[in-house]
This record gives structure tokens, C-alpha cells and sequence, in this order.
């Protein structure tokens, strides 16, 4: 007997787990372990911006714009663009770190003692250095994963959200949203509020 299954029309959807998050006692801990400028600044455009560690990376001093509310020319995945808007705490990090940045040749924002653009990995070691100091577990992703908890802790519209984040589809953005959900917090309360009335 010929088997049922059609390859390209059976087939089984891969689980999409939740973005594993930082707490927000983690997020503390750590930065107060972190006074150099410019990873205070690294780490805080991922936290406060939702940058992915290869955004940072790519950084040039010429996507800094500071005439208007302070912004960022974000090279991100596939070669897309968006801009990303800099909150106060993390626009004087980046400023307190552009004033005391050695001039080079490079145009990187972020240089290594040696003058020259950060590599995505050297970014990566300098976190886990912090952490092992501060006796906790975060990466540079789940920077970006607090960026979007709190966003949609804030009531900010998905589509919104995925602009920020320079997703393709508003699928990926939604598991934020499933993460942080005030709008179901709301409905849940309300709903509870009357079953609690009804008992009383």
C-alpha cells in the first residue's frame, strides 16, 4: 500500500518557542557592573533600541544623526534599512561615549583599543566578561527580546513593533506580544473581576 503522506502537503509546523527574556533585576545587576563609555553605549542600543549585536557592529559614525530627535541609520538583515529612534538614557550613553571616542581612521562607532570596528564576536566576548563579573547569564539578543517585552508591555501596536525591530512579518513580532500581553491581562482581569462579583 502507497503511502499517504504528501511531502509537499503534509507535513508537521515547527514549534516557534517563546524569546527567552532578561529580567529585569538581571538587566540591573549587570549594568551597574559596566562603566565604560562605550559599552555602556553597546549595550544599552541593544537593550533600548532593540539592536541586533551585527547592527551594532555595522555602525558608522555617519549613521548618527542628532539634528531632530536622535536617530540611527540601521543596516540590519538582508541588507534592509530602518531608522531607530535613541531614548534619552540611551543617547547620552552613545554621546558620553562619541565625546571620549579616539579619533581613527575607522568611522566604526565602536572601536577596540587597536582602532579598529568591533567585530560581532568581540561584542559578544565583552558581554560574557561583564556577566561572569556580575554573576549573571544574558546575551546580546536578549537584549533585544527585553526591548520588545517592554514595548508590548507598553501597549505599542504590533505593527509599530515590527517597524522597530525591521522584521519582515508581524508573525515574528507577534511572539513578543505572546510574551508580555497586557491586552489579555486586561481581558483576563475583567473577566475574572465579574466571575469574583458573581460569587460574592
Amino acid at each position: 500500500m502507497p503511502c499517504p503522506v504528501i511531502p509537499q502537503r503534509h507535513f508537521l509546523r515547527k514549534p516557534q518557542p517563546l524569546p527567552r527574556d532578561a529580567s529585569e533585576e538581571q538587566i540591573q545587576i549587570l549594568f551597574s557592573h559596566i562603566h565604560n563609555p562605550r559599552d555602556k553605549a553597546m549595550f544599552s542600543l541593544m537593550l533600548e533600541c532593540g539592536l541586533r549585536v551585527g547592527e551594532v557592529h555595522n555602525l558608522s559614525l555617519e549613521d548618527v544623526f542628532s539634528e531632530g530627535p536622535p536617530r540611527l541609520k540601521i543596516h540590519g538583515k538582508g541588507d534592509q534599512y530602518r531608522i531607530a529612534y535613541l531614548p534619552p538614557p540611551a543617547w547620552e550613553a552613545l554621546q558620553s561615549w562619541l565625546t571620549s571616542r579616539p579619533v581613527r581612521k575607522d568611522r566604526a562607532v565602536f572601536i577596540s583599543e587597536h582602532g579598529k570596528r568591533l567585530s560581532v564576536s568581540g561584542i559578544q566576548f565583552i558581554l560574557k566578561e561583564y556577566c561572569c563579573t556580575a554573576g549573571v547569564h544574558i546575551t546580546c539578543h536578549q537584549f533585544r527580546h527585553a526591548f520588545g517585552r517592554r514595548m508590548a508591555e507598553a501597549r505599542l501596536p504590533v505593527t509599530t513593533l515590527q517597524k522597530l525591530f525591521g522584521h519582515r512579518s508581524p508573525r515574528t513580532t507577534q511572539r513578543y506580544v505572546h510574551l508580555s500581553n497586557p491586552f489579555l491581562r486586561d481581558e483576563y482581569d475583567r473577566a475574572m473581576a465579574r466571575v469574583l462579583e458573581s460569587l460574592a
